[in-house]
């Protein structure tokens, strides 16, 4: 329930739910001041990796459009460097609105982003 997953400034991401029989619930932050891009992707046909169901498994399939890369698959942490506790998110943010700038502004907080891995 505390848990979460931080995607860093200028990366990509999907949220893809590794269940075929469970649907997939999340939320996502997003700052109101910045627009989703998608014309990069749009270029490329979509993001580096393909997730197929094969049976009751999921197998990743590389998109060629991209140089060949490793897949990173993600599970939820807590993020306690970016003062990020098991509180209910919103109530985090009520309580304390800028503890959040560092989705807002990222180069308040640059040194936790710069050898930052989800």
């Amino acid at each position: 329930p505390g848990e979460k997953v931080l995607v860093p400034p200028g990366w990509g991401h999907a949220t893809i739910s590794a269940s075929p029989e469970e649907p997939l619930t999340f939320g996502a932050w997003c700052d109101r001041e910045y627009g989703f891009e998608y014309e990069a992707i749009r270029a490329r046909r979509g993001l580096a990796w393909y997730p197929l169901v094969q049976g009751r498994h999921i197998v990743w399939q590389h998109n060629k459009h991209y140089m060949a890369g490793r897949l990173q698959m993600i599970t939820p942490r807590c993020y306690s460097e970016f003062g990020i506790t098991d509180a209910p998110v919103y109530q985090q943010f009520i309580d304390d609105p800028a503890r959040f700038q560092f989705i807002s502004r990222p180069d308040k907080t640059a040194e936790l982003w710069r050898n930052f891995h989800p």
